[in-house]
């Protein structure tokens, strides 16, 4: 059973954190990630990992824009969850997002 666990608004993006299982999130963002808001990506990452989550994925399947402040967020997020042996991954991009995301070595 997969629930909504919160729901952060901030600007024009949104993130919605769901735990689906006792170990498994997804952290599904909409609209647009940058400077004002890209804390947010870093901070939601961070709370499924201290709440003991062994997979998160990432869904950007809704991101219209993302910068390389939000970019940043999720490399370095991947640090603490290789250091947990967690498993970060994402799905979904639009073509607006594409070509930033291999960069971040989570494509």
């Amino acid at each position: 059973m997969t629930k909504i666990v919160r729901r952060l608004v901030d600007g024009s993006g949104t993130l919605i954190v769901a735990v689906g299982g006792v170990h498994e999130s997804v952290i599904a963002a909409r609209g647009e990630f940058d400077l004002a808001n890209s804390a947010r990506i870093a901070e939601a990452l961070t709370e499924r990992l201290r709440a003991g989550a062994r997979s998160v994925r990432l869904d950007l399947s809704e991101v219209t824009f993302i910068d390389a402040t939000a970019e940043n967020a999720m490399i370095r997020a991947q640090t603490p969850y290789r250091a947990r042996r967690a498993i970060l991954t994402r799905s979904g991009q639009c073509e607006i997002v594409a070509p930033v995301l291999p960069l971040s070595g989570l494509d």
